[in-house]
């Protein structure tokens, strides 16, 4: 169904959660707390990798070290974005996407867990994983190989380093949740670093009108986030051509949870989150998101009416935010 602009909008995946009137304060001892668990994270992740590797030696059982959830579910992408940026009569009748997931590899021996929302998540992937969970690179084909490993044998269920896995999957909406995809909302951990990235576009318009956006792992979530750019950031443009910069005419936030009981405020509103639901909102530059639990959150910009102007953001929690930066600046020099 379709929302005004100013109504925020819960997306549960298929499951109905009330909103709350909990509300929660950034105090300035958390927003320390947790820089510094943030820098510690940084600072011993190569030792992290290191450590998980001699595990890997010693019990030879890989062990997740990294947690990754889909954001963007597809059916609120569609109707709440997407539509929303298009200029073209054919959009309406479109009730399809194209949901694309990436997952880049680092290290030899890496095992990668992808553990699908639609049976309910894995309490423990490694020694229990669900019927429809697949492991991949742990040498046993009975739970599944990499994407494009054929034939799908123990010997061939093997992750290299430099490997890269794009999966691909239209998406039929409204969605059925009896049918198993890879698309948002799904559960990606790993036992040695890699990096996920998270796509979309409307079919039939194809990739004209399309986005992507580079997801973080959990240990990189937080609990207060600050809009940095929507509509009235455009107020500030001005002179003759200023009718053809509206890049942020259209601003929307998707804030997505890893635990149950996440409790969400935004712009006014609260929200009840559970373990990779996702919660939506227009927004606009200075508006600030709070939470009680930790949260991934991505900005999704676009001039309306436009048919290809948008832009996709993975907002950085404002704990990692610095004034300060640095540029790496090529230099060539004569030997």
């Amino acid at each position: 169904s379709q929302h005004s602009d100013t109504q925020p909008e819960l997306d549960t995946t298929g499951t109905t959660h009330s909103y709350t009137t909990l509300a929660t304060t950034a105090t300035t001892h958390e927003s320390v707390t947790a820089k510094e668990t943030k820098w510690t994270m940084h600072e011993t992740l190569h030792e992290t990798t290191v450590l998980q590797k001699h595990r890997r030696l010693l019990t030879l059982t890989p062990y997740p070290m990294q947690t990754y959830y889909i954001p963007l579910p597809e059916e609120t992408l569609l109707q709440r974005t997407l539509k929303q940026v298009a200029n073209t009569s054919a959009l309406p009748f479109i009730q399809t996407v194209d949901s694309i997931v990436s997952i880049a590899v680092s290290s030899d021996g890496t095992v990668i867990w992808y553990d699908h929302w639609e049976d309910g998540y894995d309490v423990d992937s490694v020694n229990f994983a669900g019927p429809t969970t697949l492991v991949w690179g742990d040498g046993q084909a009975a739970n599944g190989c990499a994407p494009k490993v054929t034939p799908c044998t123990d010997h061939a269920d093997v992750i290299t380093a430099g490997s890269s896995y794009v999966i691909q999957t239209n998406i039929a909406l409204p969605r059925n949740a009896s049918q198993i995809f890879p698309d948002a909302g799904d559960k990606v951990s790993a036992s040695l670093p890699v990096t996920v990235t998270r796509g979309a576009f409307p079919r039939p318009l194809g990739s004209v009108l399309a986005g992507a956006v580079d997801i973080v792992d959990t240990a990189s979530w937080g609990k207060l986030f600050t809009v940095p750019v929507g509509p009235k950031t455009n107020r500030s443009i001005t002179g003759v051509y200023s009718q053809f910069l509206d890049p942020f005419e259209y601003a929307a936030v998707y804030f997505m949870a890893g635990e149950d009981g996440t409790v969400v405020r935004f712009n006014g509103t609260n929200y009840t989150l559970n373990q990779g639901q996702t919660g939506f909102a227009m927004a606009d530059m200075g508006l600030q998101l709070t939470s009680n639990k930790n949260v991934q959150v991505h900005l999704i910009t676009g001039d309306r009416l436009s048919s290809y102007e948008m832009r996709w953001f993975s907002l950085v929690p404002d704990v990692d935010c610095t004034s300060h930066m640095s540029v790496n600046v090529n230099v060539c020099v004569n030997v």
